[in-house]
């Protein structure tokens, strides 16, 4: 067995949390749209770059990256230069392996037309 790389293991723990998002960020869209409440959903920074025009999925989906990282390893980071190679190479690695390029294609679909 092959022994598992820094970078795999932040794979891994993304590909998790996209998993969870996309369930949370369906069920929040679900709860809204039933109660009524759809536009009162609280907006977060990813919603609010998914509501920019002209930002592509490569842009949201390292956002969106770095935003699980940010949440698992903390802030203090993000102005780090390893910190934002390393969210330029999981960004990369989740793009080509394709289970985690289509539920990161999908999370960014729901950001895109979910409640802000």
């Amino acid at each position: 067995m092959d022994p598992i790389s820094n970078v795999d293991a932040i794979v891994l723990l993304l590909r998790q949390r996209l998993m969870e998002r996309s369930r949370a960020l369906g069920a929040a869209r679900a709860d809204a749209v039933r109660s009524g409440r759809e536009t009162m959903v609280r907006q977060d920074p990813l919603h609010a770059l998914a509501a920019v025009g002209g930002l592509d999925d490569l842009q949201l989906g390292r956002a969106l990256v770095e935003s699980v990282m940010i949440e698992h390893f903390g802030a203090r980071m993000v102005n780090e230069p390893q910190f934002q190679q390393v969210v330029d190479q999981v960004s990369e690695t989740l793009k080509g392996e394709p289970q985690a390029a289509k539920l990161l294609q999908r999370l960014l679909g729901e950001l895109r037309i979910s409640p802000r």
